[in-house]
């Protein structure tokens, strides 16, 4: 019979991959959602200063709501 044997290598070499590929992940996630939260802010400032501008009208970014 021949004995089969584990190779650890192989199995450490692939779980440190999937942890480092997790890890960026989540942190281009977490990193790009609060850019994202900040760039609303920013949105949301440039619609009222138009708005009290008079450049645009209110109804223009009304946002509907189902």
């Amino acid at each position: 019979m021949t004995e089969r044997k584990f190779d650890w290598h192989l199995f450490i070499s692939a779980a440190s991959i999937i942890i480092t590929l997790g890890g960026i992940i989540f942190g281009c996630y977490f990193s790009l959602k609060s850019d994202i939260g900040d760039l609303s802010k920013e949105v949301v400032k440039i619609e009222t200063v138009l708005i009290l501008k008079g450049v645009a009208p209110a109804e223009l970014f009304a946002s509907e709501e189902k």
